[in-house]
């Protein structure tokens, strides 16, 4: 027993190697560059679960060295920014970032996904130009619609004609007064006067000028010696409009729909038949309506100005539409 005891004192109380190499790695931890552990071997491991285990470990290895591997490249990166800074310089190199953030290349649908948006990025521009100068330039566009734009056109062209037509019936009404007080017609034996209703009469005329205009028909038709609107005011004008419009892009296919619009605009100064007149203009009106559907946004404001020229050349002429 005393043997022993001292046998226990007499032992060397340094540690062991394994001891300390344990406690240098736990204090330094993972060292990739150190040649301790396991030595790499290319025989086949002797189970499947070994074969794993040893994957998993060179893995692990593989990945810890990358980390390292990387802090170290960051570090020299701020280590040699930091010294160009205190340097004075004042332009810093940026970090090497990684190539594919550095390096991209676009591919061919990104280019063409790119020109799609530059040519409708310039289409929208010039369409916002276009309203712009309509608002500016134009009263009658001085909204947005330019369906609405087109109607107004149209009311302002009738308002003229029904203007012009109430003209007419006026004066044909005097003529008519004078024709009866230069030769009295003989007197009527009326067994009552309120069987003759005044209102009935072709020469009675009412405030609303469409009305006086169908009353007024069988004057206009029977009157023989009536003169077209060609043969008073000269052949219309519709050549040069013809051309300009065709040269509209949104128009340039629609060339026989438009000389049959202008053909009908010539039909009306050649006839004297007032509801013959009558049916050609609203087909004229129907056939511009189309024609403005026919047209692009970006040029029906070019179209609605041809339009606007042509009735003011043609000024003379719109007496006899109706």
């Amino acid at each position: 027993m005393t043997n022993s005891i001292k046998f226990l004192f007499e032992m060397d109380p340094s540690p062991s190697p394994t001891s300390s190499s344990a406690a240098s790695a736990g204090q330094h931890g993972y060292n990739p560059h150190s040649n301790r552990g396991r030595k790499k071997t290319n025989e086949d491991a002797p189970s499947r679960k070994a074969e794993l285990n040893r994957n998993a470990q060179r893995a692990l290895r593989d990945r810890k060295k990358q980390y390292v591997t990387d802090l170290e490249t960051k570090v020299a990166e701020l280590t040699a920014a930091l010294k160009e800074a205190q340097s004075g310089t004042t332009n810093p190199k940026p970090l090497n970032l990684s190539q594919s953030q550095t390096q991209v290349q676009p591919t061919p649908q990104h280019i063409q996904e790119l020109e799609a948006l530059r040519k409708r990025n310039v289409e929208l521009q010039i369409e916002c130009q276009m309203f712009k100068h309509c608002t500016a330039s134009a009263p009658i566009l001085a909204h947005g619609c330019l369906s609405c734009a087109a109607e107004r056109m149209k009311n302002a062209i009738c308002t003229d004609q029904i203007v012009a037509l109430e003209r007419l019936v006026y004066e044909l009404k005097a003529s008519q007064q004078t024709t009866i007080i230069s030769t009295p017609p003989q007197p009527m034996q009326l067994t009552d006067p309120f069987l003759f209703d005044i209102q009935q009469s072709p020469f009675h005329f009412s405030n609303s000028s469409l009305d006086g205009a169908m009353n007024l028909d069988f004057l206009l038709e029977e009157s023989e010696d009536k003169k077209t609107s060609e043969q008073l005011y000269g052949p219309i004008e519709v050549e040069s409009f013809i051309i300009t419009i065709k040269a509209l892009p949104s128009l340039k296919e629609r060339g026989t729909f438009i000389d049959n619009y202008f053909e009908l605009a010539v039909k009306e100064t050649r006839i004297t038949s007032q509801k013959a007149a009558r049916k050609l203009l609203i087909e004229f009106v129907r056939r511009g309506k189309q024609l403005i559907d026919f047209t692009s946004i970006m040029d029906r404001h070019k179209l609605m100005e041809i339009f606007s020229i042509f009735h003011e050349r043609n000024a003379k002429h719109e007496v006899c539409f109706l």
